[in-house]
């Protein structure tokens, strides 16, 4: 009720006096919050709302949920790459978990094995290596050797006696693998490490007609074994002969200068007499190379470098008279020994020749375990081992790397290979979300892949499961090379 002063005489007018006062009249003074019912927001131009104005539903529900996996999975690719620099075997970060295979710290595994850097489905056999002393062997070679001036491979895996250098004990000449002709003695092909004055040279010889050796003493590591391979697409002329070597653990091939060729004239012809550690020409009987052995075969044809890495097969030796993976001239494959009898008595050959028998002299078979013969299982199953996390989780995704190393897998439970996740310590398992593929690929092949995050039944023991199924030898063979999971 507004009071007006009329002639000094107060006048109490109520609400009916004033039905229509314009706002622009009330200039002072505060409304009650009675008086203020239902502004609009509109109303509101300027000046801060207190923050106990503002309720956190207005906020929220405009708010979309940002989608972290991907960046988590980034950060695992980062750590697994670190990882593989520094060669570590497993460990943890805030959440993370890091496995490389550096070495085997698995939980459980069934029918896989940790080898060079990575777990698989492969399992081994032991191999044997011959270490010849002053004797040679001799066995009769196939009718379908190579005539001279036409393309050849010789491979053998080898390692060096005395293990500090590639010289050896004889003075007039000494070989590896000898093809002698059936004709004249002078016309055969002698594979060898340091004979004559080149000791510790490598290279092949053709008894009086020509050479083609390493300009310099053998390069490769004398500590180590190496595949040391010899090709030529034609004739002996120094351009075409190439001298290589890789080492076991070594990640491509090192070519050795060569020098000295100069003739059409090499290879073995029919039925002729092959020798092993012994140069047997002019006189030369009593020379032999005294140079470990465990592996080595003569082709007529010149393996390229895809057949010659696919031979290599990461270090892993496996018989050479069947096809697998990259490998595929086994029908070209003449003489092949593999030193794996033990027995001392003969040397197995499944080349088209008969199996060597030792002429004279000594040597030993020793087991070796680094160059085991690799088998493949079907199906393998590999599980983290226990990894206690300070909370309950319930998500986990991840990144993993894998290669494959004959065939191509698809990934997935129905499929090649598949990843589980379990946040309780194994109870439940649920298989990864999705496999996105990360590129590009590595240079070695080696294939990055994200793991979509994955909803599992919380608890506080996170872990993988990898499980590998139809994997066979030379056709599918899926190596897992590292994997990281984030929770």
């Amino acid at each position: 009720m507004a009071i007006i002063k009329i002639r000094n005489q107060a006048i109490d007018l109520d609400a009916a006096e004033i039905p229509n006062l314009d706002a622009s009249k009330i200039t002072t003074g505060e409304l009650a919050n009675a008086r203020v019912a239902d502004l609009p927001t509109s109303k509101v131009t300027s000046g801060t709302f207190a923050d106990a104005r503002i309720a956190s539903s207005n906020v929220t529900q405009h708010v979309t949920d940002t989608d972290l996996q991907p960046i988590k999975s980034d950060l695992t690719a980062l750590a697994l790459r670190e990882a593989t620099n520094e060669a570590s075997a497993a460990f943890n970060l805030p959440n993370q978990f890091i496995e490389t295979f550096a070495t085997d710290v698995l939980g459980t595994k069934t029918d896989v094995v940790i080898t060079s850097g990575h777990a698989s489905t492969n399992s081994s056999i032991a191999q044997y290596y011959y270490a010849p002393s002053t004797d040679y062997w001799t066995w009769t070679t196939g009718s379908t050797g190579n005539a001279a001036g036409t393309a050849q491979t010789f491979v053998g895996v080898i390692k060096s006696a005395n293990g500090s250098n590639w010289t050896y004990n004889g003075s007039a000449g000494g070989g590896i693998m000898n093809l002698q002709t059936a004709g004249s003695t002078a016309n055969y092909t002698c594979y060898n490490i340091g004979y004559g004055s080149n000791n510790g040279y490598a290279g092949v010889h053709c008894p009086g007609i020509s050479d083609c050796n390493t300009t310099s003493a053998f390069g490769a590591d004398a500590t180590k074994w190496i595949w040391l391979a010899v090709r030529t697409s034609s004739d002996w002329t120094a351009s075409n002969v190439e001298i290589m070597y890789r080492a076991i653990d070594a990640g491509s091939w090192t070519t050795q200068a060569d020098s000295n060729g100069g003739t059409t004239n090499h290879g073995v012809l029919a039925s002729g007499i092959g020798r092993l550690f012994r140069h047997a020409s002019h006189s030369y009987t009593a020379d032999a190379d005294n140079t470990h052995v465990a592996h080595m075969g003569f082709w007529n044809t010149e393996l390229d470098d895809t057949q010659l890495n696919g031979l290599f097969n990461s270090g892993a030796i496996f018989d050479w008279d069947s096809n697998k993976g990259d490998y595929t001239s086994s029908s070209n494959l003449q003489e092949y020994f593999k030193m794996q009898d033990g027995s001392g008595t003969t040397m197995i050959n499944d080349g088209n020749g008969g199996n060597a028998t030792k002429s004279s002299g000594s040597g030993s078979w020793n087991a070796v375990t680094d160059l085991d013969q690799v088998t493949v299982s079907a199906t393998g199953t590999a599980i983290q081992a226990a990894n206690t996390v300070a909370s309950a989780k319930t998500k986990v995704g991840g990144t993993m790397l894998y290669k494959d190393n004959a065939g191509t897998a698809t990934l997935g439970s129905a499929n090649d290979l598949a990843i589980y996740f379990t946040c309780n310590g194994g109870t439940n398992w649920t298989e990864a979300a999705s496999y996105n593929a990360i590129t590009p690929v590595y240079s070695t092949g080696i294939k990055q892949v994200r793991l979509g995050e994955t909803t599992c039944t919380s608890g506080t023991d996170v872990r993988y499961k990898a499980v590998w199924a139809n994997q066979s030898g030379g056709s599918k063979e899926t190596q897992l090379h590292g994997i990281g999971i984030n929770y």
